[in-house]
């Protein structure tokens, strides 16, 4: 100690011209230090004990040296020396740990500390204290009274907190960039309990474990009721945030996944007025809906669009029942009749569905409509006689007794007299 102290001392009092010597030489502070100081242990006979007034040789090529007297005195004036300079560096120190003592009694004094906050306070009393900190033992207990200890036991304590709070922190960061559990939680908060202090990045996950623990419980409620998209969302979106690995978590996720492909679906193809089945294939039938419907409740979704599917279910039936009652068998078309079929044609868009007697009614209403063209070109103009009567043949075959047919039927006659000759009228 006595010789790291004594050369410590010349190598700082040598001019900047002879450090220039020592650096052409290629040699650097800490290299010289350590050198002169082997020697001086080596002139000892000893690593720690010399015998009185031991000169020191300089070392090959330290020649800025040779001109300064370098020796060690007995071991009994050594102690004295170290003692003084020590008190001497403790008073010059004074004020800058006196004011570091009472900056970290105003941080400590806060019920919660940050880790940064904690390293700054660290890095000041190791200022404060001329130390260096990876100098600094470790083997401080990891509990740190706030009184009653030396201020260098304190930095020293306070180190020992820093370097376990660091390394808590670094695992703690590493855990969360990944999805995290319960467990894994719970056994970093475990791991904070060696701190004295608290921590705010300790406080913060102990938070964490809260909001995983509270949605846990929401997320078991949920999933044993009915609820809506919405919510099951929500809850996932909470729990991407917070990272959660457990469960609960994948079987809400799953259930998530399945009543949105649901909703979707039932728009796509059902509750769109122009289906997305049109082009690519049939459109649902009556079983299909209800098969959806019966998904929809071992879901346990709560949602619109499944009083939607099922008004369009009713309302398929009872469009089913009108079209069988006009066409099975098929009735006489008259006024109303007519009016019935343009009504369920029209319907027919409403309810996008396959109805197996969309076909007949089509055909039907498409012949009657066709029939009612060709009779109004009929009335309008001058038809031929042939033509007229054809009309009416058809009109019998399509049960046809809409008010043009008797008109027509006059008009057939009238025509068929203004043909005739006239021999065949008689006299008149």
């Amino acid at each position: 100690m006595y010789a790291l102290l004594v050369v410590s001392e010349k190598l700082d009092a040598l001019l900047p011209e002879e450090w220039e010597q020592l650096h052409a030489a290629g040699h650097e502070y800490g290299e010289v230090l350590m050198a002169v100081v082997d020697r001086a242990h080596k002139a000892g006979g000893q690593l720690w004990t010399v015998p009185p007034r031991t000169p020191i040789q300089m070392p090959p090529g330290f020649a800025p040296l040779a001109k300064h007297e370098l020796s060690l005195p007995v071991e009994a004036d050594m102690l004295d020396v170290i003692q003084r300079k020590e008190l001497t560096w403790h008073e010059a120190r004074l004020p800058q740990v006196a004011e570091w003592e009472a900056k970290a009694d105003g941080v400590l004094a806060a019920d919660v500390i940050g880790v940064q906050k904690l390293k700054e306070l660290v890095h000041a009393g190791a200022e404060a204290f001329d130390v260096r900190l990876e100098y600094m033992s470790r083997r401080a207990s990891p509990s740190t009274a706030r009184s009653g200890l030396r201020s260098d036991e304190r930095l020293t304590q306070l180190h020992s907190q820093l370097l376990l709070a660091t390394s808590w922190c670094e695992k703690s960061a590493d855990l969360a960039s990944r999805s995290q559990s319960i467990e894994t939680l719970s056994g970093l908060v475990q791991e904070a309990t060696a701190f004295s202090l608290r921590l705010q990045e300790v406080e913060e996950v102990a938070a964490k474990l809260e909001k995983m623990s509270s949605w846990i419980s929401q997320a078991r409620a949920l999933m044993a009721e009915p609820c809506e998209l919405r919510e099951l969302q929500d809850m996932q979106r909470e729990s991407e945030q917070l990272r959660i690995k457990e469960p609960e978590s994948e079987a809400l996720r799953l259930r998530c996944q399945a009543c949105k492909r649901w909703v979707n679906q039932i728009h796509n193809d059902l509750l769109r007025r122009v289906s997305s089945r049109t082009a690519g294939g049939a459109k649902l039938s009556a079983a299909d809906v209800e098969s959806l419907l019966v998904q929809a409740r071992d879901l346990k979704l709560d949602a619109p669009e499944i009083r939607q599917a099922e008004d369009r279910l009713a309302e398929s039936k009872r469009w089913r029942e009108q079209a069988a009652a006009l066409l099975q068998p098929p009735q006489a078309v008259d006024q109303g009749t007519l009016e019935a079929l343009e009504d369920l044609s029209a319907r027919v868009d409403d309810i996008n569905m396959a109805l197996p007697e969309q076909p007949m009614l089509d055909e039907r209403l498409t012949a009657v409509k066709a029939w009612l063209a060709r009779a109004h070109a009929m009335l309008t103009g001058r038809g031929e006689v042939k033509e007229m009567a054809k009309l009416v043949k058809e009109a019998a075959v399509l049960l046809i007794q809409l008010p043009e047919l008797p008109k027509l039927a006059k008009q057939q006659q009238v025509a068929a007299l203004l043909a005739m000759p006239a021999a065949w009228l008689g006299p008149v």
